[in-house]
């Protein structure tokens, strides 16, 4: 170096790589972030169908709330279950007819502002 300029240079080129490797330590922390948010979306929506296709497998007779909610360990994933009994007039079918809603949430599965994003998966069983 002969000379501050040299010197100059040098401080900013130090300051140019400082700010490709911050916005590429950012680049790489969102990245990170989205693929965790899609794995808990995608657990969440595995939780949510399991539930439905036990109830679309169970007899309607034996359709039980308690026993959907528990097949699961909710370390991760929060539910609820709802079965609620139709009226005629709202079945696709002239039988007797159900429906279960599963909603599934988890404290790591938020919206942009913050609340808790709800997965909901239905099901309409009908009487055979």
């Amino acid at each position: 170096m002969n000379d501050y300029s040299d010197l100059i240079f040098l401080i900013g080129a130090i300051a140019i790589y400082g700010l490709l490797v911050t916005n590429t330590n950012r680049a790489l922390v969102l990245n990170n972030q989205l693929l965790t948010n899609s794995e808990i979306e995608y657990g969440a929506i595995s939780v949510a169908q399991n539930i439905i296709d036990e109830a679309r497998w169970t007899h309607y007779d034996a359709l039980n709330k308690n026993e959907l909610e528990n097949l699961y360990d909710k370390q991760l994933y929060n539910d609820s279950v709802s079965i609620e009994t139709l009226a005629p007039a709202g079945c696709p079918t002239s039988n007797p007819c159900k429906k279960v809603e599963a909603n599934i949430t988890s404290d790591y599965l938020k919206n942009g502002d913050g609340s808790l994003r709800v997965i909901t998966m239905s099901l309409i069983k009908t009487d055979y």
